[in-house]
């Protein structure tokens, strides 16, 4: 197999103990690149960084209860969850909440400072752990972070999951960019080739009410917009069964 910063693992996932092998190499040099990272800049914003400050995230910690309500959420799984800087300020009440993180030292530190009835942490990599069940999975601020063929991991390990509805980061970007390393940052909408993901359920502006017709249309100021998108875990098999290319 090649690792992160190169192109495919040599099997594909679940065919064997050879699959297994190379699945725990890649989860381990994912594990350190981000163990390693911070996205704090001059130390004012998180270690995960500034869209996970209480500024950046108001809009959708406001919108959460009531997606909770529209889609009928009781089980409701966070991964990647971070350094825990913004959801203390939102409302989960009434939804078994798990946050995931492929980082041990970030999940125990929120372990020993959040968990409760109702709020627990662990361990897991969203491109080849076995999901956990749940009725929302939220994916925000990572996709854009990892190549592509992990992207499809993440998604074909979401279609094969017990899960209902996908939320992740939407940019509105005009064309998806190609990272060199896993860890960089491309703004990504799961939308756009080679995704092709259908239109979401629902779109949640994150820092807009509208996006004006002549900034989606120019590139230069669209890919300042971002939202939520929300799917449903039919919506995600049919895209992963459409994909285009094995090898992208």
């Amino acid at each position: 197999m090649k690792t992160p910063s190169g192109d495919h693992p040599a099997t594909a996932p679940g065919a064997g103990p050879e699959a297994d092998a190379s699945q725990a190499a890649v989860r381990g040099r994912l594990q350190t690149v981000f163990a390693g990272k911070s996205w704090a800049g001059d130390g004012r914003a998180p270690r995960s960084g500034r869209g996970s400050s209480l500024e950046k995230t108001a809009r959708l910690r406001a919108a959460l209860p009531g997606i909770f309500a529209r889609y009928g959420v009781t089980r409701f799984v966070d991964a990647p969850c971070g350094d825990w800087t913004w959801m203390p300020e939102t409302d989960i009440s009434g939804v078994e909440y798990l946050g995931a993180d492929i980082v041990p030292e970030l999940v125990a530190a929120n372990a020993a400072a959040h968990s409760r009835d109702g709020v627990r942490f662990e361990v897991l990599d969203i491109t080849s752990s076995p999901l956990p069940p749940s009725d929302l999975f939220m994916c925000r601020d990572c996709l854009f972070h990892l190549k592509f063929w992990l992207r499809w991991a993440f998604f074909e390990n979401f279609a094969a999951s017990d899960g209902k509805y996908l939320m992740t980061t939407v940019d509105h970007v005009h064309r998806n960019r190609r990272l060199r390393r896993n860890g960089d940052f491309y703004r990504f909408d799961p939308r756009l080739a080679p995704f092709n993901l259908p239109e979401p359920l629902e779109l949640v502006p994150e820092n807009h009410e509208t996006i004006p017709p002549d900034h989606a249309a120019d590139p230069a100021r669209s890919k300042k917009y971002r939202s939520m998108g929300i799917w449903s875990i039919d919506q995600i098999r049919a895209a992963v069964a459409a994909r285009p290319n094995k090898n992208d």
